[in-house]
Protein backbone atom coordinates (compact mmCIF):
# COMPACT_ATOMS: atom_id res chain seq x y z
CA UNK A 1 0.00 0.00 0.00
CA UNK A 2 1.43 3.36 -1.07
CA UNK A 3 1.59 6.47 1.14
CA UNK A 4 -1.48 8.15 -0.38
CA UNK A 5 -3.51 4.96 0.00
CA UNK A 6 -2.71 4.79 3.69
CA UNK A 7 -3.05 8.48 4.50
CA UNK A 8 -6.57 9.83 5.04
CA UNK A 9 -7.56 13.46 4.58
CA UNK A 10 -10.57 14.84 6.47
CA UNK A 11 -11.83 18.31 5.59
CA UNK A 12 -14.20 20.24 7.85
CA UNK A 13 -16.27 23.09 6.41
CA UNK A 14 -19.04 25.18 7.90
CA UNK A 15 -22.24 25.65 5.95
CA UNK A 16 -21.83 29.30 6.96
CA UNK A 17 -19.57 31.28 9.24
CA UNK A 18 -19.77 30.75 12.99
CA UNK A 19 -21.13 27.19 13.11
CA UNK A 20 -17.98 25.77 14.72
CA UNK A 21 -15.87 24.20 11.98
CA UNK A 22 -12.65 25.20 13.76
CA UNK A 23 -13.86 23.70 17.04
CA UNK A 24 -14.78 20.47 15.27
CA UNK A 25 -11.43 20.32 13.44
CA UNK A 26 -9.43 20.80 16.64
CA UNK A 27 -11.39 18.18 18.55
CA UNK A 28 -11.26 15.56 15.79
CA UNK A 29 -7.50 16.05 15.45
CA UNK A 30 -7.00 15.81 19.21
CA UNK A 31 -9.28 12.80 19.60
CA UNK A 32 -7.34 10.95 16.90
CA UNK A 33 -4.05 11.83 18.58
CA UNK A 34 -5.33 10.67 21.97
CA UNK A 35 -6.25 7.39 20.29
CA UNK A 36 -2.56 7.00 19.34
CA UNK A 37 -2.97 8.04 15.72
CA UNK A 38 -0.49 10.20 13.81
CA UNK A 39 -2.23 13.51 13.08
CA UNK A 40 -1.48 16.62 11.03
CA UNK A 41 -3.91 19.54 11.39
CA UNK A 42 -3.87 22.30 8.78
CA UNK A 43 -5.71 25.61 9.06
CA UNK A 44 -7.02 26.99 5.76
CA UNK A 45 -9.28 29.49 7.51
CA UNK A 46 -8.05 33.12 7.47
CA UNK A 47 -9.35 33.68 11.01
CA UNK A 48 -6.33 31.64 12.15
CA UNK A 49 -8.13 30.31 15.25
CA UNK A 50 -7.30 26.61 15.05
CA UNK A 51 -3.96 27.25 16.75
CA UNK A 52 -5.73 28.55 19.88
CA UNK A 53 -7.28 25.13 20.56
CA UNK A 54 -3.98 23.38 19.82
CA UNK A 55 -1.61 25.13 22.19
CA UNK A 56 -0.25 28.13 20.30
CA UNK A 57 -0.41 31.58 21.94
CA UNK A 58 -2.33 34.56 20.60
CA UNK A 59 0.88 36.34 19.56
CA UNK A 60 2.17 33.49 17.37
CA UNK A 61 1.59 34.77 13.83
CA UNK A 62 3.70 32.43 11.71
CA UNK A 63 1.98 30.00 9.41
CA UNK A 64 0.82 29.06 5.96
CA UNK A 65 -0.04 32.54 4.69
CA UNK A 66 3.31 34.15 5.53
CA UNK A 67 5.14 31.33 3.77
CA UNK A 68 3.01 31.72 0.66
CA UNK A 69 3.69 35.44 0.71
CA UNK A 70 7.47 35.00 0.86
CA UNK A 71 7.52 32.07 -1.54
CA UNK A 72 8.81 29.63 1.08
CA UNK A 73 7.66 26.00 1.51
CA UNK A 74 4.01 26.12 2.61
CA UNK A 75 4.60 23.50 5.32
CA UNK A 76 7.69 25.05 6.93
CA UNK A 77 5.98 26.51 10.03
CA UNK A 78 4.84 23.27 11.65
CA UNK A 79 4.25 22.97 15.41
CA UNK A 80 3.59 20.01 17.71
CA UNK A 81 1.46 20.33 20.84
CA UNK A 82 1.39 18.29 24.06
CA UNK A 83 -1.15 15.85 22.62
CA UNK A 84 1.20 15.15 19.68
CA UNK A 85 -0.91 16.92 17.08
CA UNK A 86 1.22 18.45 14.34
CA UNK A 87 -0.22 21.81 13.32
CA UNK A 88 0.31 24.13 10.39
CA UNK A 89 -1.58 27.34 11.30
CA UNK A 90 -2.93 29.74 8.71
CA UNK A 91 -0.86 32.58 10.10
CA UNK A 92 -1.60 36.26 10.47
CA UNK A 93 -3.33 37.34 7.28
CA UNK A 94 -2.84 41.10 7.61
CA UNK A 95 -4.15 43.21 4.74
CA UNK A 96 -0.70 43.76 3.24
CA UNK A 97 -0.32 40.01 2.76
CA UNK A 98 -3.85 39.00 1.85
CA UNK A 99 -4.05 40.02 -1.82
CA UNK A 100 -0.75 38.44 -2.89
CA UNK A 101 -1.16 35.40 -0.69
CA UNK A 102 -4.69 34.78 -1.97
CA UNK A 103 -3.33 34.09 -5.43
CA UNK A 104 -0.71 31.75 -3.96
CA UNK A 105 -3.41 30.01 -1.90
CA UNK A 106 -5.47 29.53 -5.06
CA UNK A 107 -2.49 27.81 -6.68
CA UNK A 108 -1.96 25.65 -3.62
CA UNK A 109 -5.54 24.35 -3.33
CA UNK A 110 -5.49 21.86 -6.23
CA UNK A 111 -2.09 20.59 -5.12
CA UNK A 112 -3.33 19.72 -1.66
CA UNK A 113 -4.29 16.17 -2.61
CA UNK A 114 -0.57 15.50 -3.20
CA UNK A 115 0.32 16.38 0.39
CA UNK A 116 1.93 13.00 0.92
CA UNK A 117 4.79 14.11 -1.30
CA UNK A 118 5.85 16.30 1.63
CA UNK A 119 5.30 13.62 4.28
CA UNK A 120 9.00 12.90 4.71
CA UNK A 121 9.79 16.59 5.11
CA UNK A 122 7.23 16.83 7.91
CA UNK A 123 8.36 13.55 9.48
CA UNK A 124 4.84 12.16 9.64
CA UNK A 125 3.77 8.55 9.40
CA UNK A 126 2.59 7.11 6.10
CA UNK A 127 -0.78 6.35 7.70
CA UNK A 128 -1.18 9.85 9.16
CA UNK A 129 -4.60 11.48 9.45
CA UNK A 130 -4.66 14.95 7.90
CA UNK A 131 -7.45 17.11 9.33
CA UNK A 132 -8.12 20.40 7.55
CA UNK A 133 -10.16 23.38 8.74
CA UNK A 134 -11.67 24.99 5.64
CA UNK A 135 -13.69 27.58 7.50
CA UNK A 136 -16.71 28.10 5.26
CA UNK A 137 -16.99 28.29 1.49
CA UNK A 138 -17.68 32.02 1.30
CA UNK A 139 -14.50 32.93 3.18
CA UNK A 140 -12.35 32.24 0.12
CA UNK A 141 -11.65 35.20 -2.15
CA UNK A 142 -12.28 35.00 -5.89
CA UNK A 143 -8.90 33.59 -6.88
CA UNK A 144 -9.03 30.73 -4.38
CA UNK A 145 -12.76 30.14 -4.73
CA UNK A 146 -12.40 29.31 -8.41
CA UNK A 147 -10.37 26.22 -7.48
CA UNK A 148 -12.08 25.26 -4.26
CA UNK A 149 -13.83 22.21 -5.73
CA UNK A 150 -10.46 20.86 -6.83
CA UNK A 151 -9.40 20.81 -3.18
CA UNK A 152 -12.61 19.08 -2.12
CA UNK A 153 -12.05 16.31 -4.65
CA UNK A 154 -8.69 15.61 -3.04
CA UNK A 155 -10.04 14.67 0.39
CA UNK A 156 -11.45 11.38 1.64
CA UNK A 157 -14.13 12.68 3.99
CA UNK A 158 -15.77 16.12 3.93
CA UNK A 159 -17.80 17.09 7.00
CA UNK A 160 -20.35 19.86 6.51
CA UNK A 161 -20.87 21.44 9.94
CA UNK A 162 -24.34 22.81 10.69
CA UNK A 163 -26.13 24.10 13.76
CA UNK A 164 -29.71 23.05 14.61
CA UNK A 165 -31.25 26.37 13.62
CA UNK A 166 -33.67 27.35 10.83
CA UNK A 167 -31.02 29.24 8.86
CA UNK A 168 -28.65 26.26 8.61
CA UNK A 169 -31.54 23.93 7.84
CA UNK A 170 -32.61 26.16 4.96
CA UNK A 171 -29.06 26.31 3.59
CA UNK A 172 -28.74 22.52 3.47
CA UNK A 173 -30.82 22.45 0.32
CA UNK A 174 -28.09 24.45 -1.42
CA UNK A 175 -25.38 21.85 -0.79
CA UNK A 176 -24.32 19.66 -3.71
CA UNK A 177 -23.77 16.82 -1.30
CA UNK A 178 -23.11 13.35 -2.66
CA UNK A 179 -22.18 14.48 -6.19
CA UNK A 180 -18.40 14.14 -5.87
CA UNK A 181 -17.09 10.76 -6.95
CA UNK A 182 -13.87 10.71 -4.94
CA UNK A 183 -15.08 12.29 -1.70
CA UNK A 184 -17.50 11.01 0.92
CA UNK A 185 -19.58 13.85 2.37
CA UNK A 186 -21.44 13.88 5.68
CA UNK A 187 -23.46 16.46 7.59
CA UNK A 188 -22.37 16.98 11.19
CA UNK A 189 -24.81 18.58 13.62
CA UNK A 190 -22.90 20.76 16.08
CA UNK A 191 -23.97 22.57 19.29
CA UNK A 192 -27.15 20.52 19.65
CA UNK A 193 -29.19 21.32 22.76
CA UNK A 194 -32.01 18.74 22.99
CA UNK A 195 -33.90 20.61 25.70
CA UNK A 196 -34.80 23.32 23.15
CA UNK A 197 -37.84 22.27 21.11
CA UNK A 198 -36.89 24.00 17.85
CA UNK A 199 -33.51 22.28 17.92
CA UNK A 200 -35.13 18.88 18.49
CA UNK A 201 -37.50 19.55 15.60
CA UNK A 202 -34.68 20.57 13.24
CA UNK A 203 -32.61 17.57 14.37
CA UNK A 204 -35.54 15.29 13.49
CA UNK A 205 -36.05 16.99 10.12
CA UNK A 206 -32.40 16.61 9.18
CA UNK A 207 -32.45 12.97 10.29
CA UNK A 208 -35.48 12.32 8.10
CA UNK A 209 -34.43 14.24 5.00
CA UNK A 210 -30.67 13.62 5.02
CA UNK A 211 -30.40 10.25 6.75
CA UNK A 212 -27.97 8.86 4.17
CA UNK A 213 -25.61 11.81 4.55
CA UNK A 214 -25.85 12.47 8.28
CA UNK A 215 -22.95 11.62 10.59
CA UNK A 216 -24.20 9.18 13.26
CA UNK A 217 -23.16 11.36 16.19
CA UNK A 218 -24.27 14.91 16.97
CA UNK A 219 -22.03 17.19 19.02
CA UNK A 220 -23.96 18.55 21.99
CA UNK A 221 -23.76 22.13 23.22
CA UNK A 222 -21.25 22.08 26.08
CA UNK A 223 -19.78 25.00 28.02
CA UNK A 224 -16.58 22.99 28.49
CA UNK A 225 -15.74 23.72 24.85
CA UNK A 226 -15.63 27.43 25.50
CA UNK A 227 -13.84 27.08 28.83
CA UNK A 228 -11.13 24.86 27.35
CA UNK A 229 -10.21 27.57 24.86
CA UNK A 230 -9.07 29.74 27.79
CA UNK A 231 -6.37 27.10 28.38
CA UNK A 232 -5.37 26.77 24.70
CA UNK A 233 -6.71 23.24 24.72
CA UNK A 234 -9.71 21.20 23.66
CA UNK A 235 -12.41 19.87 25.97
CA UNK A 236 -10.89 16.43 25.45
CA UNK A 237 -7.89 17.54 27.51
CA UNK A 238 -9.54 19.94 29.96
CA UNK A 239 -12.76 18.05 30.69
CA UNK A 240 -12.28 14.53 29.37
CA UNK A 241 -15.56 13.19 30.79
CA UNK A 242 -17.85 15.99 29.59
CA UNK A 243 -20.62 15.39 27.05
CA UNK A 244 -18.82 17.04 24.13
CA UNK A 245 -15.65 15.04 24.78
CA UNK A 246 -17.63 11.80 24.65
CA UNK A 247 -19.35 12.96 21.46
CA UNK A 248 -16.04 13.66 19.75
CA UNK A 249 -14.59 10.31 20.81
CA UNK A 250 -17.65 8.57 19.34
CA UNK A 251 -17.37 10.60 16.14
CA UNK A 252 -13.67 9.81 15.81
CA UNK A 253 -14.27 6.11 16.42
CA UNK A 254 -16.81 6.18 13.59
CA UNK A 255 -14.34 8.01 11.34
CA UNK A 256 -11.62 5.44 12.01
CA UNK A 257 -13.93 2.45 11.61
CA UNK A 258 -15.46 3.76 8.40
CA UNK A 259 -12.24 4.70 6.64
CA UNK A 260 -11.74 1.19 5.26
CA UNK A 261 -15.18 1.14 3.63
CA UNK A 262 -15.34 4.88 2.88
CA UNK A 263 -18.05 5.49 5.45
Amino acid sequence: MGPREAMKIIAVSGIKGGVGSTTVTAHIATALALQKQSVLAIDFCPQNHLRLYLGLPWNEDKGLISQLHTGGPWHQHCFKNDSNVLLIPFGNAVSSLSAKADVALANLLPKFSTITEDAKLLDIAADCWVVVDLGHYNQFHTAAGARFDELINGVDLLLHVVNPDPFCYGMLSQLTIGRRELTTEKILLNRFCPVIKIERDIHDLIQTEYAQHLAPTAIHLDENIRESLAFNQTALECAEYCQAAQDFHLLTTWIKAGSATRW
